[in-house]
């Protein structure tokens, strides 16, 4: 089971307590089967920590983002001064 289970809607005019109880078990343990499952992984990678493997890399953002880039013009625009490594133009060097 996934963590994105999401549960059909149940019209009101079907609804009876029983199904209440049920929908609301069922929320229970799709909670902690989420929970069981962060677990696991936690003891997985203590495990191959003391085995004296890496655990699963934690990833950071990339920087592409939209944003990352507006910022990133916003800042070259306000310097017109500095250029980039690839902007710069690359000088031969000249034997004797």
């Amino acid at each position: 089971m996934s963590a994105r289970t999401q549960l059909r809607k149940v019209p009101e005019a079907e609804r009876t307590p029983l199904v209440d109880q049920l929908l609301a078990l069922i929320e229970q343990l799709i909670q902690e089967s989420i929970r069981q499952a962060e677990v696991i992984q936690h003891l997985r990678d203590k495990i191959a920590a003391l085995k004296g493997e890496k655990g699963k890399p934690k990833f950071k953002a990339s920087g592409m983002e939209p944003e990352t880039e507006a910022v990133a013009d916003a800042d070259s625009k306000a310097n017109p001064q500095t250029r980039s490594v690839q902007a710069q133009p690359s000088v031969a060097r000249q034997r004797n």
